[in-house]
């Protein structure tokens, strides 16, 4: 179900599908396989430029450091956004 969410600004690492929202799957596969683990994690993924560009996205933890896991790092912006909780999801 999806609902209307308010957010703080959010540091994330991420992995940009080549092929906009059909990579999705790949996307996050790659960047769950570089964490040590994915347990309590936040993922978000992030659809841009008129859905050409989408972001497979992990919140970055205290102390972690995108660099040295080979991520980049972006801001996901304070505001509204839509929030729906994805059940049984399996990567590509």
């Amino acid at each position: 179900m999806e609902s209307e969410v308010e957010l703080n600004e959010i540091k994330v690492m991420y992995v940009a599908s080549e092929s906009g929202p059909q990579g999705a799957g790949y996307a996050f596969t790659k960047l769950e396989s570089k964490l040590p683990s994915i347990k309590g994690r936040k993922f978000y993924g992030l659809i841009s430029d008129e859905g050409k560009t989408y972001l497979s996205c992990v919140a970055v933890e205290v102390g972690e450091n995108p660099e040295t896991l080979g991520f980049e790092l972006t801001t996901i912006p304070a505001g509204k956004y839509i929030k729906t909780k994805i059940w049984e999801w399996v990567g590509m």
